[in-house]
């Protein structure tokens, strides 16, 4: 049924929400795994997942809960219990409840146990916890959505109970977590097929390649309305600006470039650059963000150091500093960088000098207007290659061949911002932006040009959450023979893990996902 000989599907010329309707639909539905009349789940899916938001699965939802993204002041179980969270738990990466060994304060009363998140209050008895002895030790039920009032607590299959708390109304505005961080959670190297590669046949590759590029333009939609719902507060040109800083500072230095950003936003480095001479621009940019980052030495250490070139360079960092000092917020401490585990080509100094050289090249247009002077370059560029030269920063100054204040420099000169860093800025951060631009301008020509440039890239790089997924949907023998070799793929596959999937192989029996296989294609493509 999945595969029809002749499968002709037409080419997209711009982003495609088909997969995420497609997804929203399987959850809704539930394919009535434990027998549900679907004439109940339907109704289920009128009244309920109308409620839900979109961006919002059962995985995200724990995330929250583990990074305690929500309003705990004030805190109450259904029954209405006051309670205080001590510690949310372990993730636990085998079978049963989601967090394991947490404490809760149920009053004067600390108990420890495990949790269980679902999106519904309904979903305790529809996965069959109440009759499962894996769920005894649960101590509290936590859900999106109360869906199910009368039941104050959750009956487990000792007959004991679990406390419930909905966390509707007590999201954070900023709940969502950065697609990218999903990857930071415990995962194992499960090579093997899930259920839905069972399904999948050589055969089936094309529509599963439609599939894929479906949930890459998917994944690009949610990411802009990420942006949509920031727009409330901030402008466009910091938008970008904080987009970029965040990418510069990889996986281990997104948060501290982010919180640099807002420190130091744009409309202050227009100020304070704007009457500098033009050729010194550059050192009060470096200047400004060394020092408000804390990674700047103290003037006693290049006095007594020995390399006359780091000497040099440091005095007149500190003499422009000097000048500046009384207008300057505190700067944030040393210790908010991650330095293990960072080749020293990406350490901080050398991105923090990479936005210095990259904002004073393109000084007139950050005058008159960062955005859109990117806006009309976008729009100009006649391949992704010439739009990455837009974004790339070749190595310059001090830090071409240098990783932070010391002696030791290396032979190489090493771009400030390089290709690879440019193509996930590119995915991250400028193509969702300038496509929501685009969108309220209705200028359906930048928007298709937009998804050109972003279907024509090529993979950045292997992300092992993606080649997790491959790996579960066409099983180590087949995986040679469905490349991943553009970015909008593993963009894909990356959205379908995180809507679908789980680190731990035992959760397949819980999966929806194989059920799109059991669709006619009418019924994936409608």
């Amino acid at each position: 049924m999945f595969y029809l000989e002749p499968l002709v599907l037409p080419e997209e010329e711009n982003f495609t929400d088909r997969y995420l309707k497609l997804s929203k639909n399987l959850f809704s539905l539930g394919f009535a795994r434990d027998g549900e009349n679907i004439e109940l789940l339907a109704q289920d899916k009128d009244m309920n997942y109308q409620q839900i938001p979109l961006s919002l699965n059962e995985k995200i939802l724990r995330i929250i809960w583990y990074e305690q993204k929500f309003e705990r002041r004030g805190l109450r179980t259904v029954d209405g219990k006051k309670i205080c969270i001590i510690s949310p738990g372990e993730w636990n990466l085998d079978e049963g409840p989601d967090f394991k060994s947490a404490e809760i304060r149920f009053g004067e009363k600390i108990i420890s146990g495990d949790i269980e998140v679902d999106l519904k209050a309904s979903d305790w008895k529809k996965h069959q916890h109440n009759c499962d002895e894996k769920y005894n030790q649960v101590i509290l039920h936590v859900f999106f959505l109360n869906n199910r009032k009368e039941e104050k607590i959750a009956r487990k299959a000792n007959q004991e109970y679990a406390e419930r708390v909905e966390l509707r109304g007590a999201l954070r505005e900023d709940y969502l977590p950065n697609p990218e961080d999903m990857e930071n959670y415990p995962s194992r190297a499960y090579l093997k097929r899930g259920n839905c590669g069972k399904k999948i046949s050589v055969h089936s590759y094309p529509l599963i390649e439609k599939l894929l590029l479906w949930a890459g333009a998917g994944r690009f939609l949610l990411k802009t309305e990420r942006f949509n719902q920031r727009l409330a507060r901030l402008s466009f040109d910091q938008l970008l600006y904080e987009g970029v800083m965040e990418g510069l500072g990889y996986k281990a230095n997104r948060e501290p470039m982010l919180t640099l950003a807002r420190l130091l936003p744009l409309e202050k480095i227009k100020s304070y650059v704007e009457d500098f001479p033009l050729e010194e621009k550059i050192y009060l940019l470096e200047t400004l963000y060394f020092y408000l980052s804390g990674l700047l030495p103290e003037e006693k250490y290049f006095s007594s150091s020995s390399c006359p070139e780091t000497k040099i360079y440091l005095e007149k960092l500190w003499t422009i500093l000097k000048n500046y000092l009384k207008f300057l917020p505190t700067p944030f401490h040393l210790s908010r960088w991650v330095f293990k585990g960072v080749r020293p080509a990406n350490f901080p100094l050398r991105r923090l000098s990479g936005i210095s050289h990259f904002l004073n090249r393109h000084w007139q247009g950050v005058k008159e207007g960062f955005f859109l002077s990117f806006y009309k370059k976008i729009k100009m560029a006649n391949s992704i290659n010439e739009l990455k030269k837009i974004f790339f920063q070749p190595g310059e100054g001090y830090f071409a061949n240098h990783s932070q204040f010391s002696q030791k420099k290396s032979k190489k000169v090493y771009a400030l911002i390089g290709e690879e860093r440019v193509s996930a800025i590119l995915v991250n951060t400028v193509f969702p932006l300038y496509y929501l631009y685009a969108l309220r301008e209705n200028d359906l020509s930048t928007q298709k040009i937009i998804y050109s440039f972003y279907h024509s890239l090529k993979r950045i790089n292997v992300n092992h959450i993606a080649k997790l997924m491959a790996y579960r949907l066409f099983g180590a023998e087949k995986i040679r023979q469905f490349p991943i070799e553009s970015e909008q793929k593993q963009q894909g596959l990356l959205q379908i893990f995180q809507d679908f999937c789980e680190t731990r192989i035992s959760a397949c029996g819980q999966c929806f996902f194989p059920q799109i296989f059991d669709l006619s294609i009418g019924e994936i493509i409608k």
